[in-house]
């Protein structure tokens, strides 16, 4: 199956191709032109009884660049409350990709809703 990308990111030596959902397509590295390195990487959530991986189409996304910058802002939405805020950037002389999540529950659990932060 060909997988078109959304968004891509990279310098010199690095390239990052992404699909709408922050679904990762390609790295390549050393040079933009070399051999992939990922074949597909995709994040999932385990919600304590099921796992939810966020290429499926009960998520809905938003996802842009941010204004000025090379970094890009995914947004997930699934039916159950759960949000998911994904931010990607390459670092611009290092061949270093950055992502942040940000995990947020809108279901009650012993009467809080939860946010969790991940850093990579």
């Amino acid at each position: 199956m060909i997988k078109q990308p959304n968004v891509i990111l990279g310098n010199d030596e690095l390239l990052v191709t992404m699909g709408r959902k922050g679904d990762i397509l390609g790295l390549f590295y050393p040079r933009r032109d070399h051999a992939q390195h990922v074949e597909e990487s995709v994040a999932c959530i385990h919600t304590g009884e099921k796992l939810l991986w966020t290429n499926d189409n009960d998520w809905h996304c938003i996802q842009n660049y941010i204004e000025d910058t090379n970094i890009v802002s995914t947004k997930l939405y699934h039916d159950s409350g759960i949000r998911i805020s994904i931010l990607d950037l390459v670092h611009p002389d290092v061949p270093v990709l950055i992502r942040r999540f940000k995990v947020q529950s809108q279901q009650k659990s012993q009467g809080n809703s939860s946010t969790i932060q991940i850093s990579m």
